[in-house]
């Protein structure tokens, strides 16, 4: 027996859309001017600006999107009425409106799903309360510190290092930033040997299990996914750290702290104890969260949370052609790159690679065939492909099949199976492709 309204079936059916619900709906002779339909098309909207990484959209924003996604060929939405619909559903608190006023005067309303609004205040008042409660901390004794572990070691950390050092001594929330080749490493090394000798509890998580593995190498200390520490349960798809159930540990460090959506940057900080400590370490120009929210930029952007920013770049790092591309496109230059030859004299070479995908794929083929053999690395070993999409020629799906056409043909000799439509073979080594998200600057 179908509802009255149709469109409560992609809400309380897991895997029946907005999509799907509007098709069985017009089937019933469901009006396209619905309240039911409008409805829908609001809430579909912002779910789908938030697969973009959107936490909230301005009105006017969302009004245009909803037309187009409730257009027909024999009815287009009035703005009037999806405005009037917008503000019931606000009335009803089925959405959140929150007013906001532009640089240049001018009053705008930002819609937001319900959870996404609470969740983003809860985590700001979260911080907020835990910023206002500062760990006393005996900072002549830090410096002390510090400069024996400067001597025994025969290094010298740059002043911004010693000041992140000195900060993450008393700060209960803290961030890290920095571009590549800074020191954010070494420094958080630092803290970690500063923390250990103060006696602290301490967890080191990632948002991915790479990351989490590079940091326990660095560290020398076990590190975990984010989930993993958070301890998530399968069968209620939450964690069971929370705040009645905070971590055992008076210092947390997370690392690669751009990568935090919304959702689990609140889930982590309320189960951080009252007391303890939290340093996040990120740079927001690499990898951007999957899910909704910026989290790191926001704090960042917030001046209300200690930040310390490494900007000297170290020698070792200045050697290299990557890291220095990497500043000058952060700064808003065009970076200096060497073009692909058989005698490179840096770790960063460029390729045109043509005007159209054909010729980016074209070009892939003959590195992977021709010029990185020659310079002495096994393409099947030493190669990984980035790209930013999954669809089309040069997205992940294609150039998997093209790689394993040219790096692991078929043969009658190796077994094949079939998974999610692709075909895998004995000798197959797929890394997991670099996925891009796009998100609003403002959002």
């Amino acid at each position: 027996m179908l509802p009255s309204n149709p469109y409560q079936l992609a809400t309380d059916i897991y895997g029946i859309g907005f999509l799907t619900a509007d098709k069985i709906a017009r089937n019933l002779g469901v009006a396209p001017d619905s309240e039911f339909r409008y409805c829908a098309g609001i809430i579909h909207a912002l779910s789908e600006a938030a697969e973009d990484g959107h936490c909230y959209l301005p009105q006017p924003e969302l009004i245009e999107n909803v037309i187009k996604l409730l257009t027909t060929d024999t009815h287009q939405p009035p703005e009037e009425a999806i405005a009037n619909i917008i503000k019931d559903m606000a009335s009803k608190e089925e959405l959140i409106r929150e007013s906001v006023r532009e640089s240049y005067g001018e009053k705008l309303l930002l819609c937001y799903k319900p959870t996404f609004f609470h969740t983003e205040m809860n985590l700001a008042q979260m911080i907020s309360r835990r910023l206002s409660q500062p760990i006393v901390q005996d900072m002549p004794r830090v410096r002390a510190w510090l400069e024996r572990f400067m001597a025994s070691r025969k290094i010298q950390l740059s002043p911004q290092q010693q000041q992140a050092v000195e900060t993450a001594a008393y700060s209960p929330i803290m961030v890290l930033t920095g571009g590549p080749g800074v020191g954010k490493t070494f420094t958080t090394h630092t803290i970690v040997s500063l923390w250990k000798a103060m006696g602290k509890s301490i967890a080191l998580a990632a948002p991915t299990g790479r990351a989490a593995q590079r940091l326990a190498e660095m560290t020398g200390l076990e590190a975990k996914t984010i989930h993993r520490l958070l301890e998530f349960d399968p069968k209620t798809m939450g964690f069971k750290r929370d705040h009645e159930n905070p971590l055992p540990h008076n210092a947390i460090i997370a690392d690669e702290a751009s990568m935090l959506d919304l959702f689990l940057a609140h889930s982590l900080v309320k189960a951080v104890a009252l007391g303890a400590q939290l340093l996040l370490v990120g740079d927001i120009d690499q990898l951007p969260s999957v899910g909704p929210g910026k989290v790191l930029a926001d704090l960042i952007n917030s001046l209300r949370v200690p930040v310390v920013r490494l900007t000297q770049v170290f020698r070792q790092a200045q050697q290299s052609a990557i890291v220095i591309a990497a500043h000058q496109i952060n700064q808003g230059e065009y970076p200096t790159l060497e073009p692909i030859s058989d005698n490179p004299v840096s770790d960063c070479l460029w390729h045109g690679g043509g005007h159209q995908p054909e010729h980016g794929v074209q070009a892939i083929c003959e590195l992977i065939t021709d010029f990185i053999p020659r310079l002495g690395f096994n393409p099947a070993c030493d190669v990984q492909v980035l790209c930013p999409m999954s669809r089309g020629l040069v997205g992940t799906r294609n150039l998997n099949a093209v790689l394993q056409g040219l790096l692991n043909p078929s043969s009658p000799d190796k077994p094949e199976i079939v998974r999610s439509g692709m075909t895998l073979r004995v000798g197959d080594v797929f890394d997991k492709p670099l996925k891009a998200s796009t998100h609003h600057p403002a959002n």
